[in-house]
């Protein structure tokens, strides 16, 4: 593949569960194919379950079995691309060595959380200077919305 955009999405006023469905809905009718890598098994099954419940009326066509039928895959290894994903969307850890395997990355991590915050950081130094990856920082103003920084 090409050039991989890497955001780093910093959630600093809604929590994983009211930010992740709405960047799924815009990735998946943007025409994405899309790959969730989960920190284990245990976040794997919550998301699966909260992406058909977190609101009423809403579908996010999304699985865990049968890898090629899913636009929206879960899994806990970012090399599971068995649904052709060309966006991956990484839940508090980030591979760094798969991400050329994506056309676009979003990281998503809280600002509760100073473990994985102190992750991000790493993370970020780590692609300043690596060929083939541009990065972004995204936050969320007052009302949530987000605001790409420099």
């Amino acid at each position: 593949m090409s050039e991989t955009e890497v955001g780093f999405y910093h959630l600093t006023r809604q929590p994983l569960n009211t930010v992740l469905p709405r960047l799924l809905e815009k990735a998946h009718a943007a025409g994405h194919r899309i790959l969730i890598h989960c920190a284990d098994d245990a976040q794997v099954k919550a998301l699966d379950q909260h992406l058909w419940t977190y609101e009423d009326g809403s579908f996010l066509p999304h699985g865990v079995d049968a890898p090629a039928e899913q636009p929206i895959l879960l899994a806990t290894s970012a090399g599971e691309r068995g649904n052709g994903a060309d966006l991956l969307a990484a839940i508090d850890t980030l591979d760094l060595d798969r991400l050329g395997d994506f056309k676009r990355v979003l990281y998503l991590f809280e600002e509760s959380d100073g473990a994985r915050l102190s992750a991000a950081r790493k993370s970020w130094s780590a692609l300043k200077d690596r060929e083939g990856v541009t990065r972004a920082y995204w936050q969320q103003d007052e009302r949530g919305r987000w605001v790409k920084k420099q």
